[in-house]
């Protein structure tokens, strides 16, 4: 299980993108330019539009429950690693809630 918050994705959106786009940095110096400007955010005080002002739009700080589909700034992540064919759902607090309901009336 993992937690993961609004937060967790401003503090590691740099690395993320680099990730993503290393490979194309000569090709498209444009995704060079946007990871470096992701660089110079300070990630403890940096809020979603910053990142979205840089990148220009909100998928990188923005994350959705598997289960309710709503936008949610904290998921728990559930299951095994996310891959292509991982078995993994991401769950909101109150989805999570929910479900604590349904196991404790099984109980």
């Amino acid at each position: 299980m993992k937690l993961t918050t609004e937060r967790d994705l401003i503090h590691n959106v740099a690395t993320r993108w680099y990730e993503q786009y290393k490979s194309m940095f000569v090709q498209y110096p444009d995704k060079k330019e946007i990871y470096e400007k992701l660089n110079t955010l300070n990630t403890e005080t940096a809020i979603p539009a910053d990142v979205i002002a840089i990148i220009g739009n909100d998928s990188w700080t923005t994350q959705f429950c598997d289960e309710c589909k709503e936008k949610s700034s904290i998921l728990m992540e559930i299951g095994e690693e996310p891959d292509y064919e991982s078995s993994t759902a991401r769950i909101c607090p109150a989805c999570l809630e929910k479900a604590l309901v349904l196991v404790r009336g099984a109980l």
